[in-house]
């Protein structure tokens, strides 16, 4: 009896060390220069974060479908769905597959830390036990905004991208697609524009007939800022 007491004790512990991991009370996440409190657990070594917080905290609004045990995410032209428990969420409906699933920790709703900020646009590095978020809209943000692009877009048709820069400022503009190319209508002397008097600047170009249907992005640079934008073709 007392050998399977000592059993049933080691397995709680193991159970607990195995969900906390070692030193996640330590990790530290940064944003934008400054620390913030997302509650970061270690799960077969990758970290989980309250969904909510750094959600919000990158410019999401969270819902819960409690029926499905759902988190959702909307932010600009992303959607995403995690299911507790389940290795596949979905990005504006595309399946992808999680290193570890979204789960119940502590009476919160974790998310993958890196799957949830790559997905909205930031960048995450990991630097001496710190988390390093950036996001590249906050950085740009008084030098370079989006106004609006078209998106989601079919193939073949027009899409038309607005920024918001500086009056009378040389602006050049990249769209990437599977790797760096060109696209029909922003080649040659198109590619760079000078913006207006209220600092407007826009292209327009044509999705191509073969162009995979996923999310792609371009790049917007001038006056010493850089900006991507997602659009998704589908």
């Amino acid at each position: 009896m007392r050998k399977l007491l000592l059993y049933v004790f080691i397995s709680i512990i193991f159970s607990i060390f195995m969900v906390t991991g070692v030193g996640a009370s330590e990790l530290r996440i940064m944003l934008n220069g400054e620390y913030i409190d997302a509650e970061p657990v270690i799960v077969d070594g990758r970290t989980l974060v309250s969904a909510r917080d750094i959600a919000e905290i990158l410019g999401g609004n969270v819902s819960w479908d409690g029926d499905l045990r759902q988190v959702i995410i909307e932010h600009i032209y992303t959607n995403i769905i995690l299911t507790l428990d389940s290795a596949i969420a979905y990005i504006n409906e595309e399946a992808i597959e999680l290193d570890v699933p979204a789960q119940l920790i502590n009476s919160r709703t974790k998310v993958p830390l890196r799957f949830i900020t790559e997905s909205l646009g930031a960048y995450i590095d990991f630097v001496d036990g710190t988390v390093v978020i950036t996001t590249l809209q906050e950085a740009m943000e008084e030098g370079l905004q989006l106004l609006s692009i078209t998106s989601p877009i079919g193939r073949s048709e027009e899409a038309v991208v607005v920024l918001q820069g500086q009056p009378y400022t040389l602006y050049s503009i990249i769209v990437m697609y599977s790797a760096p190319a060109t696209a029909a209508g922003v080649t040659g002397e198109n590619e760079h524009k000078i913006s207006d008097s209220d600092g407007i600047v826009s292209w327009s170009w044509l999705v191509g007939s073969r162009t995979a249907l996923q999310t792609h992005y371009l790049v917007v640079s001038g006056d010493g800022y850089n900006l991507r934008v997602e659009f998704e073709v589908r």
